[in-house]
């Protein structure tokens, strides 16, 4: 396991998300028990997707899930990227209303 965090602590912020993609295509193939249960939950609740966008639909939620962990194992080993990933609109907003206890 920790040799997989190794590799992944070398992918550049930048590439994750095409790293993601490309990852999310495999696992559609890989895991095929799971991509065949979310074909059957997405079939009850969008039955009219045509089989293509539901196949698109399966590989970008199994990309997101590899993001998310990309993004949580670079964050982890250097904090200050959540400066460059996270804007605070409205801090002052934040700070005003912490101030006044609520």
């Amino acid at each position: 396991m920790q040799f997989i965090a190794f590799f992944l602590k070398g992918i550049p912020y930048k590439k994750i998300y095409p790293f993601s993609k490309f990852l999310g295509k495999i696992f559609y193939y890989i895991f095929k028990k799971r991509t065949l249960i979310a074909y059957y939950n997405i079939n009850k609740i969008l039955p009219d997707y045509n089989e293509n966008l539901k196949k698109n639909l399966i590989i970008k939620s199994y990309a997101s899930l590899v993001a998310n962990i990309l993004e949580l194992v670079k964050i982890q080993n250097n904090p200050e990227l959540i400066k460059d990933i996270f804007s605070i609109n409205g801090l002052d907003v934040l700070e005003k209303t912490l101030s006044k206890n609520r």
